[in-house]
């Protein structure tokens, strides 16, 4: 037992080490994400090199980012506003019409039949009119294209003609025309402004409500257009892939992605990353074995080394699945920066290529992100020198900026052909990207 306690001693540090490289295969495939990759790489634009390719099981076609969008803004155009009528405020309006009446015309001088008749005009008014809704001032400009609203009567809604609503532009004329087959007399005019003082608003924009069922039909657009059964042809050798054609391998492979795979399956998948994995950093392991004694033989480094590549697998992953549009903003040149800062350029980028390599397995549109990452490392240990030095710092950091946005145009001009798919979003990712980095240097 002694013997076995002087032999652990003795390798402590060996032991630490394979403990750390075990441990660190074991973070990074858990939190890589579980799910299938699609067999095929392929770009908008490029030839299709493989064999022919018809669909492995059914599956449904995505709409393009675009589309959606196109769909969500035509229902945000057209959606019909809510307003609340309130219902006590219409009947105060006419029992303070009636009340006014009676007592005005009371000891008027005027034959019954012409009383009758102007106060059943405006009571008609008042139970048709009126009672389409009188729109509170300050409320939002009806569009064109909405010819109708929603109005919310108690518990049920019914939908208004834009023309019909009262409001302070057009009550005056709705009036005259109520009144118009009346003949003319100074009662006629003192019955309409009677009736005009009595009217109140009583139709109110709801904005919450209008903004919930906004939500709600946004919420119901279908990510697809269209079915494609099993065995359906999608794809022929030496086709370029472009327009439906890439629109459908997009969804087979999104379909791939997102099956649901068995507990076998998963077992293989599983087994399958941490073979890669470990392949990765047993490489990293190696070489600084081989190159970098002294790190290989200090803990504190070679765990520090490790712990860069642990970060970054962790920074990605947790962009990706909180907003994976946001995966250019990462900043990848930290890691071979923050090496060459604290070892040495070779090791740098060793590591980062090899990192680069790993996130390859996870990202979209993998060999474009490896390509340009491997850049963007290379021009960083090429460039940055003398750290302490700001004007350096911010001249290397614009380069390193500047190969990120060329390289980016770049591979957009190969999918479209054209500079009309370049994503400006992306290139004002990577600008932020660099700003981020001068920051964490600094």
């Amino acid at each position: 037992m002694k013997s076995f306690l002087n032999r652990i001693l003795e390798n402590h540090a060996l032991i630490y080490r394979v403990l750390l490289y075990i441990l660190s295969v074991f973070l990074i495939v858990y939190l890589f994400p579980k799910g299938g990759q699609f067999k095929y790489q392929f770009q908008k634009g490029q030839v299709w090199h493989y064999d022919d390719f018809t669909a492995p099981f059914d599956f449904a076609l995505l709409k393009t980012p675009e589309e959606l969008e196109a769909e969500k803004q035509s229902i945000r155009e057209k959606q019909i506003p809510y307003f609340t009528f309130k219902d006590s405020t219409y009947y105060k309006s006419i029992d303070s019409f009636k009340d006014n009446f009676d007592r005005i015309f009371k000891d008027i001088p005027l034959e019954e039949k012409v009383r009758r008749e102007l106060r059943s005009t405006a009571l008609t008014f008042l139970k048709k009119d009126f009672k389409k809704g009188y729109l509170a001032p300050e409320q939002p400009e009806f569009s064109t294209k909405r010819k109708q609203i929603a109005v919310k009567q108690g518990n049920k809604v019914i939908q208004v003609s834009v023309a019909q609503i009262l409001t302070d532009q057009n009550i005056k004329q709705r009036i005259d025309k109520a009144f118009q087959k009346i003949q003319d007399s100074p009662y006629k005019e003192k019955c309409k402004n009677l009736l005009r003082e009595s009217l109140r608003y009583n139709l109110y924009y709801d904005k919450v409500f209008t903004e919930k069922a906004l939500q709600e039909e946004l919420q119901n657009v279908l990510p697809t257009k269209g079915f494609f059964p099993k065995g359906t042809p999608v794809i022929s050798k030496g086709a370029t892939v472009e327009g439906t054609k890439y629109e459908q391998l997009i969804s087979i492979a999104k379909a791939y992605e997102s099956k649901i795979w068995s507990k076998s399956n998963w077992y293989w998948l599983v087994t399958a990353y941490t073979f890669l994995v470990a392949l990765a950093l047993v490489m990293l392991l190696l070489f600084v074995q081989k190159y970098r004694k002294a790190i290989y033989l200090n803990s504190s480094k070679i765990t520090f080394v490790f712990l860069q590549v642990i970060f970054m697998v962790f920074l990605t992953t947790f962009i990706l699945k909180l907003k994976p549009g946001f995966l250019y903003v990462i900043p990848f040149v930290i890691l071979p920066l923050t090496l060459k800062a604290f070892f040495d350029a070779r090791l740098g980028l060793f590591t980062h290529v090899l990192t680069i390599l790993l996130l390859g397995f996870i990202v979209p549109n993998s060999f474009e992100f490896i390509f340009i990452q491997i850049i963007a490392g290379i021009v960083t240990i090429l460039t940055i020198s003398e750290l302490n030095k700001r004007a350096n710092l911010f001249i290397s950091v614009a380069q390193i900026t500047g190969v990120y946005f060329l390289a980016y145009i770049a591979f957009s001009i190969t999918k479209e052909g054209n500079a009309s798919g370049i994503g400006w979003m992306n290139v004002g990712l990577f600008a932020l990207n660099g700003m981020i980095t001068a920051s964490l240097v600094i």
